[in-house]
């Protein structure tokens, strides 16, 4: 049992560094920089609710 738990654990590893080493020079940006994108096209005068410092933004 001890040796699958390793086997899948190293997998899991694998699959995890592997894009990264083969695409060492890509950019991994996210979708959240598409997103903000889109709804400030959507509707410009849009504030998100919660900033990344997560606190709420000041009630006008």
């Amino acid at each position: 049992m001890r040796s699958k738990n390793i086997i899948l654990i190293v997998l899991v590893l694998l699959i995890a560094v592997f894009p990264l080493l083969v695409k060492s020079d890509a950019e991994y940006g996210g979708a959240d920089g598409e997103a903000e994108v889109a709804i400030t096209e959507v509707q410009p005068e849009y504030e998100p609710g919660w900033n990344l410092s997560g606190s709420r933004p000041a009630v006008k």
